[in-house]
């Protein structure tokens, strides 16, 4: 069943991405000549003007087909209108196109992030008591408590007030945990000590306090559903930054990275927790897939725009031949580096286990 769902939320987040494409390229007056939904073989097929829309057996996201953006559909077109092709649009146009794919992730991940706050947002911790069990136990600032709970006494419907109580109630006693922290779902353990609070020194506490965020009106769950959108993107692409650099300096392993199968666990455990949990982690993967897709690489968005760019600057246009053997040079780096870190994770839970 998790592996079901998270197939759904990675072919919703691809198909809106594609979708970004293809709606850019029909407004910008480019030949569309399919899209798909999945991948074939065909199930079955429509015609509506001169674009076909499909809907293929294979389950993950889709495609689109815009005439003469590789170049060989344009010697492959019988008689068609070249100047409505891809290669032949203005520079900024063919820009606009590809990072629309980009922008339409970002948005969806804007929607996802303003429902939350619509439904309202999980329980955070806000700031944390220097030396105190929670910061001995090694809980952070930002931290989305999920869980807490002592042998088979559990509570999830977190608040403030629950987990004051629930504190209150198991002085000296080592509590589990269960946090998201940027995305990631980890457990730890935290004993309440009496003395921390100066109203009531005979209350056990952990020493933290907390942020809670009630169901907001629609124009300020947009409004902080932007802000969280913004603030994920900086921070996503500076911890890609971070990544890069420890991976060239040897400083970081693929160990640490996470693949489809740790992707799908995560999934998994969103699920347990209840919607708010799974539009989050849909929201963060839709924000990593844009900043992913803007990378200057070959088979990415972010390749293409590059190519863009160097014929912008030396005025003229790269071989087909050559832009073809980056792109498939490129992809299958990519799927190397895919089946490295799916081994990795494969591995870490054979281990776990």
């Amino acid at each position: 069943m998790h592996i079901a769902l998270f197939i759904f939320i990675l072919a919703v987040l691809i198909l809106v991405h594609e979708f970004g494409h293809f709606i850019m390229a029909k407004r910008a007056g480019i030949r569309v000549d399919e899209f798909g939904i999945g991948f074939p073989p065909r199930l079955w097929k429509f015609r509506r003007g001169e674009t076909a829309y499909s809907i293929n057996a294979i389950p993950f996201g889709g495609f689109v087909k815009i005439f003469g953006e590789d170049n060989e559909s344009l010697l492959q077109d019988n008689g068609g209108d070249t100047s409505r092709s891809f290669v032949r649009a203005r520079k900024m146009t063919q820009v606009a196109i590809i990072g629309a794919g980009v922008a339409a992730n970002l948005f969806l991940a804007w929607i996802l992030f303003s429902a939350i706050y619509l439904i309202g947002a999980p329980l955070s911790v806000s700031s944390i008591l220097p030396n105190s069990p929670a910061a001995e136990a090694g809980m952070r600032a930002g931290d989305h408590l999920r869980s807490m709970s002592v042998g088979e006494n559990t509570i999830t419907n977190l608040t403030p007030e629950s987990i004051q109580v629930f504190t209150a109630q198991h002085p000296g006693e080592k509590i589990n945990v269960t946090l998201s922290r940027a995305g990631i779902l980890s457990s730890l353990t935290v004993v309440p000590e009496k003395g921390l609070i100066d109203e009531d020194k005979n209350r056990a506490a952990i020493g933290i306090n907390m942020d809670f965020v009630q169901a907001l009106p629609l124009h300020l769950a947009f409004f902080e559903g932007f802000k969280t959108t913004i603030n994920w993107l900086y921070g996503t692409g500076e911890a890609l930054t971070d990544l890069f650099i420890g991976l060239f300096s040897g400083t970081t392993s693929f160990s640490s990275l996470s693949g489809p199968v740790g992707i799908a666990g995560l999934v998994g455990d969103a699920a347990s927790l209840g919607l708010v949990y799974v539009l989050s982690l849909a929201a963060i993967i839709s924000v990593n897939l844009s900043i992913m897709n803007i990378i200057p690489f070959p088979a990415l968005d972010g390749g293409r725009l590059l190519f863009i760019l160097v014929e912008t600057v030396t005025r003229r246009s790269i071989s087909p031949k050559i832009a073809g053997t980056l792109n498939v040079t490129g992809f299958a780096l990519l799927m190397l580096l895919m089946v490295l870190i799916t081994y990795h994770d494969i591995a870490k839970i054979i281990i776990g286990s």
